[in-house]
């Protein structure tokens, strides 16, 4: 679990930023992707509840989660007042919990969805007019293991 957690933290949301060669940028980067992180996995447990725990599991789409809430919270932030925030910070944990069930229920899975990959075509062998391809090394372990 905690091992998926730090794949994910690297991959999607970014916590290893080359340019950060300083402790303390680096040490901040990480912490706001540990937090983003919290952020993703609270969504995906709240629309488990709204829609199956299996078929989040087996359907939803980390990245493409971790890449809506890298690119709308900017949005947000510009767009959406203080004010309005303050709604969320006087709710109890109950009355955020039911609200955030509540806009689950009205996600569009579908943008969401893990883009399986299909059946891996056959590797061709590519014969040439001696036969075909030998490796360098298995040529050579041949011709030192003869007497």
């Amino acid at each position: 679990m905690i091992d998926t957690a730090f794949q994910e933290l690297t991959d999607n949301l970014r916590c290893e930023i080359n340019t950060l060669g300083y402790p303390k940028a680096a040490l901040f980067g990480f912490t706001l992707a540990v937090a983003a992180y919290n952020l993703v996995v609270l969504i995906e447990h709240a629309l488990a509840s709204a829609c199956g725990r299996e078929r989040v599991e087996t359907g939803l789409s980390s990245y493409h989660l971790a890449t809506e809430v890298g690119t709308i919270s900017e949005g947000l932030a510009i767009a959406v007042g203080d004010e309005t925030w303050q709604r969320f910070a006087r709710m109890s944990s109950a009355q955020f919990a039911e609200w955030l069930g509540s806009v689950a229920r009205r996600v569009d899975f579908k943008r969401y969805r893990k883009n399986p990959r299909g059946p891996k075509k056959p590797i061709e062998i590519k014969r040439t007019r001696r036969g075909a391809h030998r490796s360098t090394a298995r040529e050579l372990e041949t011709h030192q293991s003869a007497p």
